[in-house]
């Protein structure tokens, strides 16, 4: 899932990225589709920058400069919540 303070901050930070990719076009991705599925990129193919100095700290993956904060659950490896983005 995707925070509403994650969209809010992406659309703060990085709105043009959306509208270059899929705002133009008629049939493209909505805002909150395309940050799941860079959220989704950012998961697989991402650089682990995360700092694990507390047991609590999220997962902190960078993909192309944004930084994305997870929060992963420790009963079910698969859920993750994307807590917010954030520039590198």
């Amino acid at each position: 899932t995707v925070s509403r303070h994650a969209i809010d901050m992406y659309s703060k930070r990085f709105l043009h990225r959306w509208v270059e990719s899929e705002g133009a076009k008629k049939e493209g991705d909505g805002l909150a589709t395309f940050l799941v599925k860079q959220a989704e990129l950012a998961w697989t193919d991402g650089t682990d920058v995360s700092k694990n100095r507390h047991k609590d700290d999220g997962v902190i993956r960078e993909l192309e400069g944004i930084r994305y904060v997870f929060s992963v659950s420790p009963n079910f490896k698969d859920y993750k919540e994307l807590i917010t983005v954030m520039g590198t």
